[in-house]
């Protein structure tokens, strides 16, 4: 693996899975990863310093991240910080785009669901990026609503795709290469 390289792993799953078990096909998914890609043998054993803080791989150098949504589970592994979200494509809630927008995204808002999902999972990848979370704020990261690159961090660079009308991006350092497998 070269040091910019970014493998993202997705898988489709029944949409009416519960939490507690897309949470579960999400690890099986990464453990899947670990074991064909990088020889990493075993239960996956993630660990987090404190509460709401990123969880990391045990003895493994390697980054990682996981998502889950309605139909889909996903991970990301790599040699660099990395944040992976998925959402799968909803109605929009009344009033949701003013808390998760900055003003300037609101006023480049375009209402479209793929504009308000495609923002949305890059500010919440960004945020695991960082080791933050939701916790970090969803309006402290702030894009162009055009061109959608990252004006709070522009470092970073994104991968951005739609699997089966559920929304993936996956933030890591500017100039990473990213290599997407259906698992």
């Amino acid at each position: 693996m070269k040091q910019l390289d970014v493998r993202i792993y997705w898988r489709a799953t029944d949409p009416l899975l519960t939490p507690e078990a897309q949470s579960a096909a999400a690890r099986a998914l990464l453990q899947t990863a670990l074991e064909r890609d990088y020889e990493i043998k075993g239960p996956v054993e993630l660990i987090t310093d404190a509460p709401g803080k990123k969880p990391y791989l045990k003895n493994s150098k390697l980054q990682t991240s996981i998502t889950h949504t309605a139909g889909l589970v996903a991970c990301a592994v790599s040699n660099v910080p990395v944040g992976i979200d998925a959402q799968a494509g909803r109605p929009i809630k009344e009033g949701l785009p003013k808390r998760v927008m900055s003003p300037q995204e609101l006023s480049g808002y375009d209402r479209r669901e793929s504009t308000f999902f495609r923002l949305w999972t890059h500010k919440e990848s960004a945020l695991k990026q960082l080791g933050l979370g939701l916790a970090g704020g969803m309006r402290s990261v702030v894009f162009d609503p055009y061109s959608f690159k990252c004006l709070s961090h522009p470092q970073f660079s994104f991968f951005y795709t739609v699997q089966n009308g559920i929304h993936l991006s996956v933030c890591a350092p500017q100039g990473s290469a990213f290599s997407l497998f259906s698992v």
